[in-house]
């Protein structure tokens, strides 16, 4: 066996894992040997130790029955004269003490019950004191507390006394063996007894020899310790405690009776409290951190306890040394196994180091196979084993003459492949280049294409807007009727064009995620009301069914519109005389539409090539129902756009369930242009321009809201924020009443529900006061009682959720009664930059019918030179034109000084980029697009800007 091998070979692994088995086994054994041990030793110990115990508590209580014999004996002498006082008494004690051993009787005595205690020989008593002369008693032996007298008399048998010191007297601790002596009849006559010195007993229990096998060791050594516990520095003690449950004897003298204590109480000692309350038994106690034994037993006769208190270790001592015996056997056994499993891991270990050392040299191209003969003739595994090497050894000789032959093939075959390669490159970048050149150009031609269709299209529907309106006034019913298709046919056109160029942008990658911050009820308002005409035209019926408080989102507004428009409007087209349902569930940061309808349904094999572009559940559908399939396929990649999901459950014939979930907040990297406001602006009907405020006229224009919902503050204040007003949300109405005397605000909005005061005391304290009476107060509450709010003076009620669109018509009416009109001069005239010859002859003709004087220029170059001859309130402004674009006008434009003073709004067909918006949002007011805003709301946006441009006067 050589070294490499036993350090890196099998046979290391081999000699390891046998040795890891052996430990294993071994641990294992003296484990449980231990354990057995323990467990028997501990068994035989303690009831060795019991044993002991009880019979040194035996010894005692016969010492005490010997001691009694000498009351005893002198009662049944007493008892020979009946109740009469034996007169030979005295001398009979006389004789008798100095017979007994001193240290068994310090004295003896007689109490007669029926004598005073001061009448002569009323109690003959002889101790060693005052031997040969009679000790005199000097008080009542007959009082309730001389329990030498009384427990006898009380027992009518042997009684031993709690131990006392004999202060005065014997000035010695003794305790009284007592008898009764009754006569024949039961009279009791009185009590016997003798008076034995504590010396005795304590000789007795410290000489009390204890075998364990613990080396005959004796039960208490000669040591006193040195704690109350008295367990430092000694291996095994015992002591003794009276029937009262105090020390009487104990290693510790300290702790045992004396002329200044009766003795300490054994539940002050650690070991002492665990006995209190059993007459025997063992236990463990922790002394000082030493574990220890106790073992303790009540002798019958006396009530005494008598304890033993041994160290664990000791009694554990011969199991450990035994355990580290077995541990040194199996040590030298292991190692002698291991021996044997190295020679013999040696001799397998050889032929396979043949084995190795000829595969090393197979891998350097050298071959030796004839060494391998030995092990070829040998008849076992490692024989088979050689034999298969050497054919492998020829074998691989073979092919690698084969192999060299090949390679000098494969070296020319790489050669031409790499130039082929190198080519392919080549191609390959030049691709890449006309890639991003077609990406380029497809971007340039969505662009164009989204102005080139759109704004023909928005001119149809221009017109025929303004058609129907002329046409109206002559009651020509049939040409109203015609001009309303050619209308809806446009607006059906311009959305076929719209999905179709917002696929494309989807799959162009430019469309972006622009968010804003609005109220999700206010939006499925909206939606429903607005899809109201789709549903009834089937005879259908829409349920909306919204749970809870939805709050707000921040999320692409427009998107989720066309999301939902998508699936109400395919809902409406697929049901005929039956229920559309819109359930609308805020889920934590989540919402969950459901769109249901009773129509068509789906089978599974339409539902698989659903949300596929350009495709609808069959062709059969697509004749009936017509549509380019290409809604749901934008709803789900306006899902994905806004970080949620789509999924849609049907049957055929039983209606079809269309499931949206949205995250309340767009995720950020999907947004491209952020813009974080209150978004209600199809609820106001227009652009909420803020006003410049000026600090002469900002407390006109300030707006006080009281509310003790911050949820309620914070969109308030956004709101009107956007309004123009600089706003102040305060939570109570004591505190609002206390700002407004000082700063006097244009108006106060006030919630009717407050703690403290409410709503209703506000207004009328407001009222009361002169100097802010005339502020206008807004009640806004959950509680319908408009009738109320004006009575008591508020300019409007208005319920919760507020209706943003109501709010800003009551604000905009107390703005315009205090507008003055010295800047109406040009209040109405209207620059329109517009190339296209017929949208600017529609809008020209849409606007002046509505009261404005407008001015067109064809491109931005002619808009410049019209605006050095007159201002206008405000610029309406094309993107794509000739000469000089819209862009460049703005550029161009915002050089000039006080250019900030007129509001521009861009209305253009073209689908703006990112950067494009980001330019456009710092230097305009609006961006409209064409086809996509009516006339109506064109007008309600340009009289939103310029009500704005008026400030309000002192």
């Amino acid at each position: 066996m050589t070294l490499g091998f036993v350090q890196k070979g099998i046979g290391r692994k081999l000699i390891v894992a046998l040795a890891l088995a052996a430990c294993a086994v071994l641990a294992i054994t003296l484990v449980l040997n231990y354990l057995a041990s323990r467990r028997n030793w501990i068994e035989q110990t303690d009831a060795r130790s019991m044993a002991s115990v009880q019979h040194a508590a035996k010894r005692l209580e016969d010492l005490l029955t010997r001691i009694a014999m000498i009351p005893k004996t002198t009662a049944t002498r007493q008892k020979l004269f009946g109740t009469s006082p034996d007169p030979t008494m005295l001398g009979y004690l006389r004789e008798l003490l100095p017979q007994l051993p001193p240290e068994e009787a310090y004295g003896i005595y007689i109490a007669y019950e029926a004598m005073a205690a001061n009448a002569p020989g009323a109690m003959p008593w002889m101790d060693r004191k005052d031997h040969p002369n009679p000790t005199i008693v000097k008080y009542d032996y007959h009082d309730s507390s001389q329990e030498w007298y009384n427990g006898p008399k009380s027992s009518k048998s042997l009684y031993i006394t709690e131990p006392y010191f004999d202060a005065g007297g014997s000035n010695i601790a003794m305790v009284s063996v007592t008898y009764p002596c009754v006569s024949e009849n039961g009279v009791y006559i009185g009590t016997a007894g003798i008076d034995l010195s504590l010396g005795l007993i304590r000789d007795i229990v410290d000489q009390i020899e204890f075998d364990v096998n613990l080396a005959n060791a004796r039960l208490l050594a000669p040591v006193k310790p040195s704690s109350n516990d008295g367990s430092n520095g000694m291996d095994e003690y015992a002591y003794l405690i009276s029937r009262s449950g105090f020390v009487v004897s104990h290693p510790d003298s300290t702790l045992m009776l004396n002329e200044k204590t009766r003795g300490t109480n054994a539940v002050e000692l650690i070991d002492g409290k665990k006995t209190v309350g059993t007459e025997s038994g063992m236990d463990l106690v922790t002394i000082d951190g030493d574990l220890r034994r106790i073992y303790w037993t009540t002798s019958p006769l006396s009530g005494w306890k008598l304890i033993y208190n041994v160290s664990n270790a000791k009694v554990m001592g011969p199991v450990v040394r035994m355990t580290m015996q077995s541990i040194a056997i199996s040590a030298v056994g292991l190692f002698s196994l291991l021996g044997l499993i190295g020679w013999i891991a040696s001799q397998w270990a050889k032929p396979i180091q043949e084995l190795s050392e000829q595969a090393r040299l197979l891998s350097q191209g050298e071959t030796a196979t004839e060494r391998l003969l030995p092990l070829v003739r040998r008849g076992d595994e490692l024989g088979d084993l050689a034999k298969n090497f050497s054919e492998m050894s020829r074998v691989i000789h073979d092919r690698e003459k084969e192999l060299r032959s090949l390679n000098q093939n494969l070296t020319h075959l790489v050669h031409e492949r790499t130039a082929d390669l190198e080519r392919a490159v080549v191609d390959a970048e030049s691709a890449k280049e006309q890639a991003i050149e077609a990406n380029r150009t497809k971007s340039a031609f969505l662009a164009n294409m989204s102005h080139e269709l759109r704004t023909p299209m928005n001119a149809i529907i221009g017109y025929s807007e303004m058609l129907i309106e002329d046409v109206e006034d002559t009651e020509d019913g049939q040409m109203v009727e015609d001009l309303a298709k050619i209308h809806a046919a446009g607006k059906h056109l311009l959305g076929l064009i719209n999905d179709i160029l917002d696929l494309s942008k989807i799959e162009a990658g430019r469309m972006t995620v622009y968010c804003e911050t609005f109220g999700v009820s206010s939006t499925i308002k909206e939606i429903t009301d607005t899809i109201q005409p789709l549903v009834k035209k089937n005879q259908n019926q829409l349920v909306v069914q919204a749970v809870g408080n939805l709050g707000v989102m921040n999320s692409d507004l427009t998107k989720l519109r066309q999301l939902l428009f998508n699936l109400l409007s395919n809902a409406c087209k697929f049901t005929e005389k039956g229920t559309i349902t819109l359930d609308v569930v805020r889920e934590s940061d989540r919402i969950r539409f459901v769109v249901s309808d009773t129509g068509i349904g789906m089978t599974e094999a339409q539902i698989d090539k659903l949300f596929q572009p350009f495709t609808q559940a069959d062709a059969s559908t697509t004749r009936k129902y017509g549509g380019t399939g290409l809604g749901l396929t934008i709803s789900r990649r306006f899902c994905e756009m806004l970080g949620g999901s789509i999924d849609v459950k049907s049957q055929l014939g039983h209606g079809s369930q269309f499931i949206v979930t949205l995250p309340t907040t767009a995720p950020r990297e999907k947004v491209a242009g952020i813009r974080d406001s209150i978004r209600d602006l199809d609820e106001l009907g227009g652009v909420l321009e803020g006003i410049k405020l000026d600090t002469a006229n900002a407390g006109k224009r300030a707006i006080v809201v009281v509310d003790d919902d911050p949820a309620v503050c914070e969109l308030m204040d956004r709101f009107l924020t956007k309004e123009g007003f600089a706003v102040k949300t305060i939570k109570n109405a004591k505190d609002a009443l206390d700002f407004i005397r000082k700063q006097p605000p244009f108006a106060v909005t006030c919630d009717l529900m407050m703690p403290g005061m409410d709503g209703w005391s506000f207004l009328q304290a407001v009222k009361e006061d002169p100097a802010i009476c005339d502020i206008p107060v807004i009640m806004i509450s959950i509680s319908p009682n408009r009738e109320l709010g004006i009575a008591l003076g508020a300019v409007e009620f208005l319920s919760k959720p507020v209706d943003w669109n109501d709010l800003s018509r009551v604000l905009e009416r107390l703005r315009t009664q205090s507008r003055s009109s010295s800047n109406a001069w040009n209040a109405n005239a209207l620059l329109l930059v517009e190339d296209d010859l017929a949208t600017s002859e529609m809008t020209s003709r849409l606007l002046e019918n509505h009261g404005w004087k407008v001015h067109v220029a064809s491109n931005g170059k002619a808009a410049l030179q019209e605006l050095e001859t007159f201002v206008p309130a405000v610029i309406l402004l094309d993107l794509m034109m000739p000469e000089m674009d819209g862009f460049q006008f703005l550029t161009e434009y915002h050089r000039r000084p006080n250019a900030e003073q007129i509001p521009i709004i861009v209305l253009t067909a073209i689908d703006l980029d990112e950067q494009q918006r980001a330019f456009l949002a710092s230097q305009t007011v609006e961006i409209l697009k064409k086809g996509s805003t009516n006339s109506e709301t064109i007008l309600d946006h340009l009289k939103k800007h310029i009500l704005s441009l008026n400030p309000t006067q002192d």
